[in-house]
């Protein structure tokens, strides 16, 4: 080949390979088909929260029962092993209302919010072994291929998916009852059959048909071990019983029902008990006595001997105080303990020990860690488990754990912290530089994930006021440090203001608290509120801060905008405070902020509605500021699509500007007329402006809530997350909150919690528990790991979903989309508005990039033994595994560009030397 064709032929290369190297709309790459796959997802979440406790009567081990956090099997030498979905094979629930062993095999059954769970090859053997499976109603949408899950009809099981009791008889037979929907049984043949419900009338010696109830708060055999044919069963109906009768026992011999009357307050208590609102029952299997707890009578015991009722009223004889009703009760040889609880109120009373003979209260005073007793459960050698979750509304969630006490004893804590969460009820997630994952919490402070996957927690005290409250609402990581934003939650009525909330600073390098940043009286000089709601970077190093509340009882408030650029004494600069006053016309559309987003100079928030000046609900919407002028969007609006009524414009709740340029709102929708019937199943809607456009298009999903977080993992999908507001916290006294009772606002009856949204397909995936690997479904917040590319969910009350699968975060590409000029709206008046954002002369150090790393193996401190641990299948590294998608393309780095132009440049050139070489010729 002669010098002139070499040249051409490696012109015309360098310009091919150049063109084709600076694609941007290069088709994107095969997208991860596992969402779906349960061995995909693993759940974190704490096993403190107790609702229930059982003691394995052939092994000795504990078995509690949590909210939130599975099923916890604690082992005689201390360690513990965690049943939770998706994490153990074929279990799915993720909150344990009551536990009963099989008294001949020692198998397990759980009532449990997706279910009625059986653990066979329980006794003995460690959790990870047991073989699991679920029955549940047909018309619950689980999916008909779910593994390990038996959907039978109305004829069998009771139309809920939450079961509130569960109990086995002598002859194996097993009873499991609803919140609000009735009883199953389960005969010796392994069928099911559904028991309707005959309401109680007339006499209580008259066999009926059915329980006197569809609410069935707990259930106990009273068991005849010479003759299992002869067990009783008694089912209690719980505080909010509708009849006449307290108990319903069924003989399943003759397979009848008879009923014992509540005598009411000042009835006869020889004859049953004086209360209808009966909250637990435990049978003694030493004397065959069964002991209730009521709401505000005290303890009933019955001698099934003598056929006679003992009352032993709260306030005498050492039982508990004048206010405490009876949450949980626990008998063992002639004694008995009881939980004692408030009525008015969320607040615990201790727990009582009756001897024999007389009761003694025992407290914090008199050394347990909490006075908050949720379960009780009866061990050996006079020991008694004492399990806590924390119902005060004032305080923060949680729960304590167990206590094992002994009269005279040492109290000694059962804790899955530090190995597990503090805390199961979230609000908001962020990685920093080191790898750490942080978590907020509804508030308990914040929680952080160590490099050794271990957990710790950091409180407003815990901090000696560091971090200025305990109700986190968002993280900004800036350069080496993490700005937590909390909200107000502390009232002191001696000043009259709040004494919580702000922004507090932690140095990611030294692991030290900062100077925080407080509210100020002027806006120019702080925050003008302690209603922090969410956080943004601008590109020139400022932060934006946005202040809004929706305390859930519709009071919604909030102070706008406010912008901060740190000054730097060593060059003599003032920090630069600007408040956007919401109040005037030409501000961001609602004083209410609940989320930002800020991207290529333009900084977007999501408002809700606010009291006016004249009283009235009104604006809302989702706004853009460019420079000093605003642009709104009402309701309506280019497409714009949230709720509207009257004054209100609109109540946006989330917004995320991705990598494509697209900006996403996330709202709902719902008929003024229906707000209250409907609250909180609404329309879910997610809004997507497209800015070459200016218009939005929207996405619906009924019954969903609304959209809480939206985010964009590795693979470009975007991720929505969908929440009721329902706390779903469980409370001895309200009992077990099913999904088809007539308060809808105690609920969630929602089937999804995250929607995912494929670029290419132009399609949304809906996933939900039980089918996938998603532990609940109200979702709080959603991150990305940027060093694996793996998405992690936070719940209001179900701790973390981690979704491991994904690839290392790359360079942000540019936008394939083209913003639109600026509005041309008036500049806010009176010289409110900025007319640039300030510019600090001080060097903001960038965020560090964080270097490809290798996705860590999963290794388990040794005091957790993972229930899934033998069945879970290993997870390779970004990038590794070849059914994994391949990195997306970027966008061509400068480097490439130049290259490009000299490819241009010699081909150029040649084709001016050809030319004149072929003049010459002429």
């Amino acid at each position: 080949m002669n010098l002139r064709r070499a040249t051409a032929a490696s012109c015309l290369i360098l310009l091919a390979l150049t063109l084709g190297s600076g694609t941007v709309e290069a088709a994107p790459p095969a997208q991860d088909p596992d969402l779906w796959e349960r061995a995909n997802w693993w759940t974190h979440a704490g096993g403190d929260e107790i609702i229930t406790l059982t003691v394995h009567p052939e092994d000795g081990r504990l078995l509690a029962g949590t909210d939130g956090g599975g099923l916890i099997v604690w082992e005689q030498d201390g360690g513990f092993e965690q049943v939770v979905f998706p994490n153990a094979a074929q279990f799915q629930a993720s909150t344990v209302y009551d536990i009963a062993v099989d008294p001949v095999t020692g198998d397990v059954w759980l009532a449990t919010d997706y279910g009625v769970a059986f653990g066979q090859g329980a006794s003995g053997a460690p959790p990870s072994t047991w073989d699991w499976s679920t029955t549940i109603n047909e018309f619950v949408d689980v999916g008909e291929d779910v593994l390990g899950v038996e959907r039978l009809g109305d004829d069998a099981m009771p139309g809920s998916r939450v079961f509130s009791a569960v109990a086995v008889g002598a002859d194996g037979r097993v009873y499991a009852g609803t919140p609000a929907s009735g009883l199953a049984i389960r005969e010796t043949d392994g069928s099911w059959r559904f028991v309707d419900v005959d309401a109680y009338l007339g006499d209580p010696l008259e066999a009926r048909e059915g329980p006197a109830d569809e609410h069935v708060a707990d259930i106990a055999v009273l068991r005849h071990e010479t003759d299992p044919a002869a067990n009783e069963v008694w089912l209690v109906h719980g505080r909010e019983n509708g009849t006449d009768a307290a108990i319903s026992r069924y003989l399943p011999a003759t397979d009848e029902w008879f009923h014992t009357p509540g005598q009411g307050v000042g009835g006869d208590p020889s004859l049953g008990p004086t209360d209808f609102r009966i909250l637990d029952i435990a049978v003694d299997g030493d004397t065959a006595q069964v002991w209730l707890g009521t709401w505000n009578q005290g303890a009933f015991r019955y001698d099934p001997i003598e056929e006679i009722w003992n009352q032993y009223p709260r306030a005498q004889n050492g039982l508990c105080s004048s206010r405490s009703g009876l949450w949980s009760v626990d008998a063992a040889g002639g004694e008995a303990w009881v939980a004692c609880g408030q009525t008015s109120g969320r607040l615990g009373y201790g727990v009582a020990h009756f001897d024999g003979t007389g009761w003694t209260t025992y407290g914090s005073e008199l050394g347990l860690p909490s006075d908050i007793v949720s379960a009780v459960a009866i061990g050996s050698e006079g020991r008694v488990f004492l399990g806590n979750d924390n119902y005060d509304g004032g305080g923060a969630p949680g729960g304590f754990g167990i206590i094992e006490f002994e009269p005279g004893g040492t109290p000694k804590r059962m804790s899955t912290s530090v190995i597990l969460p503090d805390v199961n009820e979230l609000t908001s997630l962020a990685f920093d530089p080191q790898g750490r994952l942080w978590v907020g919490t509804a508030g308990a402070g914040l929680m952080r994930r160590e490099a050794d996957l271990t957990w710790s927690r950091m409180t407003r005290g815990g901090t000696n006021l560091a971090l200025l409250g305990d109700s986190i609402t968002d993280f900004l990581i800036r350069g080496d440090e993490l700005w937590v934003s909390s909200t107000e939650t502390i009232y002191d009525s001696g000043s009259g203001r709040y004494i919580d909330g702000g922004v507090s600073r932690y140095d990611l390098q030294t692991d030290t608290w900062l100077e925080p940043i407080q509210p100020a009286d002027n806006p120019a000089d702080g925050l003008p509120d302690g209603q922090i709601s969410a956080m943004a970077a601008a590109d020139d190093g400022g932060v934006w801060f946005g202040f809004g509340s929706t305390n859930g009882t519709g009071s919604f408030a909030g102070q706008g905008l406010a912008y901060y650029n740190e000054g730097d004494p060593d060059l003599s600069t003032d920090d630069v405070w600007i408040w956007w006053d919401p109040s005037l016309v030409d501000s961001m559309g609602g004083r209410t902020v609940l989320d930002l987003a800020y991207t290529n100079g333009e900084l977007w928030a999501a408002t809700s509605y606010a009291q006016d000046e004249e009283g009235q609900r009104a604006d809302g919407g989702v706004s853009r500021l460019i420079g000093d002028l605003w642009e709104r969007w009402p309701d309506g609006l280019d497409g714009f699509v949230t709720y509207s009524e009257d004054r209100i414009t609109g109540d946006v709740r989330s917004v995320f500007a991705d990598s494509r340029g697209y900006v996403w709102a996330g709202a709902y929708d719902v008929d003024p007329q229906q707000v209250i019937s409907d609250n909180p199943l609404y329309e879910a809607v997610l809004n997507r402006f497209d800015p070459v456009s200016g218009d939005w298009e929207v996405t619906r999903w009924p019954d969903q809530g609304w959209v809480s977080d939206i985010a964009e993992d590795t693979f470009g999908r975007i991720w929505a997350g969908t929440t009721r507001g329902v706390a779903g916290e469980y409370w001895p006294a309200d009992g077990v909150r099913d999904t088809v009772t007539s308060s809808i606002l105690d609920v969630d009856a929602a089937e999804d919690g995250v929607f995912v949204y494929v670029e290419r397909d132009g399609l949304w995936q809906a996933l939900r528990p039980v089918q996938t690997g998603l532990a609940d479904e109200q979702v709080e917040d959603i991150a990305i790991d940027p060093s694996t590319g793996y998405v992690w969910v936070a719940y209001r009350n179900h701790g973390l979903s981690e979704f491991q699968s994904g690839q290392v975060l790359g360079p942000t590409p540019t936008p394939r989309v083209t913003s639109t000029p600026r509005p041309t709206q008036t500049p806010c008046p009176g010289g409110a508005c900025p007319s640039a954002t300030p510019r600090p002369s001080q060097t903001i150090t960038p965020t560090p990039t964080i270097p490809p790393t290798i996705a860590p193996v999963r290794t388990l401190p040794p005091a957790q033994i993972t229930a899934a641990a033998a069945t879970r299948q290993a997870t390779s590294a970004p990038g590794v595994d070849p059914e994994e998608p391949e990195a997306p393309p970027e966008v061509p780095e400068p480097g490439t560009w130049l290259i490009f132009a000299m490819g241009l440049s010699v081909l150029g050139a040649w084709i001016w030397w050809r030319r004149n070489q072929l003049a010459m010729v002429g």
